[in-house]
């Protein structure tokens, strides 16, 4: 269940990354993505060795977290302003 929304949250930010013009990052973030669809095992254990070894509940960590929709807000608005600054320097096109 985790591998299908950790492959779709690759490819957005790699869409982001493409809209900011950082290509090289986004060349990055789909070479990770497919390292690990390339070994779904080896995340697997990573993640039993990690439950294994967990001193603090999971839910008790929940309140310290931020929603997905102000995770996704904050995303957002950093392609946003970074596409603010490009276009200021005039290294966007429509400026």
């Amino acid at each position: 269940t985790a591998l299908p929304r950790l492959a779709v949250a690759c490819l957005l930010r790699a869409v982001a990354l493409l809209l900011v013009r950082r290509p090289q990052a986004a060349i990055d973030e789909l070479s990770a993505l497919l390292h690990v669809l390339g070994r779904p095992a080896a995340l697997v254990a990573a993640r039993r060795r990690r439950r294994a070894t967990r001193t603090v509940p999971r839910p008790s960590l929940q309140p310290l977290m931020s929603s997905p929709w102000e995770r996704a807000q904050t995303r957002l608005s950093a392609v946003l302003d970074r596409r603010r600054q490009l276009r200021k320097r005039g290294v966007c096109a429509g400026s």
